[in-house]
């Protein structure tokens, strides 16, 4: 899977979003370039949290992990449910969607409250998939 991911990333990564599992954070870092940073994102609500990793090859490569806490990730399930239901509409919650290109402006904006920003949704394209960003689509 490695050689897969790196190919179709055309060679390592600079950094790694993990929007996946914690099963995935040790595919992340092998598919990382050395000095590389790994966001993990996903959580596990069925119990599968705690992973093993090769502490040795994180030092050798310094690697580093940025863990981002999303509370609203534990609520995903509830939020899916909401959103098939027609219960809550995504036209009334989502206020911009953008392009990886135009990331930092978004968050520019939002920074600087230059926009009212609800809920903003980057777009994943064939375009963000050749640079480096992999999508593996869980649902």
């Amino acid at each position: 899977m490695k050689e897969t991911v790196i190919d179709a990333c055309g060679g390592k990564a600079d950094a790694v979003i993990i929007m996946s599992p914690p099963e995935t954070v040790p595919l992340a870092l092998d598919v990382l370039k050395y000095g590389g940073v790994a966001v993990p994102l996903g959580i596990n609500l069925g119990g599968k949290n705690c992973i093993s990793l090769d502490v040795n090859a994180l030092i050798y490569h310094k690697h580093t992990i940025v863990p981002i806490y999303a509370e609203p990730a534990q609520k995903f399930p509830m939020s899916i449910e909401l959103l098939k239901s027609g219960i809550v509409n995504s036209k009334d919650i989502v206020t911009h969607t953008f392009s990886l290109d135009d990331a930092d402006a978004v968050l520019k904006q939002y920074k600087d409250k230059k926009a009212k920003i609800l809920k903003a949704v980057l777009l994943m394209t064939s375009h963000t998939y050749k640079k480096n960003t992999i999508i593996k689509n869980r649902l």
